[in-house]
């Protein structure tokens, strides 16, 4: 067998082992959710959000995340194919492309989808890092749709952790899984063109502020 067909047999099954992988995972696991108010408000209004999401949570995020018609924008890497398929098969729907390729066609794809009051999610330090540094686009498309970020994050009391740049992460069975959503950030269009460091600097600590807030309680299993 070819190496292309090898890899294209690799994008179909791993999708399907991965999902089984982790509905079986979490079929053991308690789950807790914290800050769901952040989304419940939005939705009570009508509009739709950017899920802003570090890199080491896409094995767990498609599943955290399942059937909420969320848009997902994706690599165009091999990894990325798998990662799409994946999100499909959870309920969601992808656009491909990120910050550093394709990236004016992606955000037109993400901008159709939030002004159709579908939510957004991004990983603003993939697809290559360095981790959990933000990149600009996540802002930039906030101000275009007029739409709040939220952070997301998700830890585990037990979890495998993996030797890749952005140390990915997956839950280990009988874990507790804490799901956190962080209070919602508005994009000023004038300042995000005056004083877009601060900007950046803003949304980047509300991401690791639930970070922290998420690792603590699941190291005191809260």
């Amino acid at each position: 067998m070819s190496q292309k067909r090898k890899t294209k047999l690799l994008h179909k099954i791993a999708p399907y082992i991965y999902k089984c992988a982790m509905l079986a995972i979490t079929a053991t696991c308690r789950v807790k959710i914290h800050g769901i108010n952040n989304i419940n408000s939005i939705k009570s209004q009508g509009n739709s959000w950017i899920y802003s999401i570090w890199h080491n949570n896409v094995l767990i995020s498609p599943w955290a995340l399942k059937n909420q018609n969320v848009t997902v924008m994706v690599s165009e890497s091999g990894d990325g194919e798998i990662i799409s398929r994946s999100v499909h098969l959870f309920g969601n729907t992808t656009v491909r492309g990120s910050t550093s390729k394709n990236s004016a066609k992606a955000t037109r794809q993400a901008l159709k989808a939030l002004r159709n009051n579908n939510p957004v999610a991004i990983t603003p330090d993939g697809p290559r890092g360095p981790k959990y540094e933000l990149q600009e686009g996540v802002l930039f498309l906030a101000a275009l749709a007029k739409t709040p970020i939220i952070p997301f994050h998700a830890e585990c009391s037990r979890q495998w952790e993996f030797n890749s740049w952005d140390k990915l992460k997956l839950p280990k069975p009988f874990s507790t899984i804490h799901l956190y959503y962080g209070d919602a950030i508005n994009i000023d269009r004038e300042q995000l063109n005056t004083d877009i460091d601060s900007l950046k600097g803003q949304v980047q600590q509300s991401m690791m502020d639930i970070v922290d807030y998420a690792t603590n309680a699941a190291k005191n299993r809260a």
